[in-house]
């Protein structure tokens, strides 16, 4: 079934297993929009694989942000997030040229060096939000099933590509992407519970 047969379902985006059969529908779409807008330099320090990635989060996020009926209009709103994403690596890129913790040390003066020590530091209430975020992370991924845990784990901990996970998880890197992109809907709908 391809996407121009599918505008029905628009009709029912609410229902979670809409919005997975219609991401799954939009993979090559997505990779596609990446591909075309990602120029070479920045292509070799962030993969399309990675940028897609991102963007499938901003998407599961924000489903509820979508307001179109239509095929063309959900094209055009998943291509501005993958735009979007593009966009900040190029800027976060950009940003770490520039960091000034990134100098030699013999050329930042000592109170430069102080604010950028501090500003590595976290506050106390900032670091007990951040264990908690991480305590529910893991609560959730206990109660998924093994393969939708391990496939989070290993892409969107360790950091691993779908090529490195597929060879991990001894399946083909399309449906460890599949697999990856499945598990992070049923994430989302736990984490939402969670947070109730």
């Amino acid at each position: 079934m391809d996407l121009n047969s599918v505008s029905s379902l628009f009709d029912r985006i609410d229902e979670p297993e809409v919005r997975e059969h219609l991401l799954e529908l939009m993979q090559g779409y997505l990779h596609q929009v990446a591909t075309n807008n990602l120029e070479e330099t920045l292509k070799q320090k962030v993969g399309t694989s990675d940028i897609v990635q991102q963007a499938f989060i901003r998407v599961i996020e924000h489903f509820e942000q979508f307001k179109g009926t239509s095929t063309p209009q959900f094209k055009a709103w998943l291509k501005k997030i993958v735009v979007n994403e593009i966009n900040k690596a190029r800027r976060g890129f950009r940003t770490d040229k520039r960091n000034i913790t990134r100098e030699n040390a013999l050329e930042i003066d000592s109170s430069d060096r102080e604010k950028a020590l501090q500003d590595d530091f976290e506050t106390p209430s900032s670091s007990a939000m951040a264990a908690e975020r991480i305590e529910i992370f893991h609560k959730i991924l206990q109660t998924m099933a093994p393969d939708d845990a391990t496939v989070i784990r290993l892409r969107s901990i360790d950091g691993l590509t779908f090529k490195e996970v597929a060879k991990r998880m001894e399946r083909t890197e399309d449906s460890t992407a599949k697999l990856w992109y499945r598990a992070v809907l049923k994430f989302e709908e736990k984490l939402k519970i969670e947070l109730d």
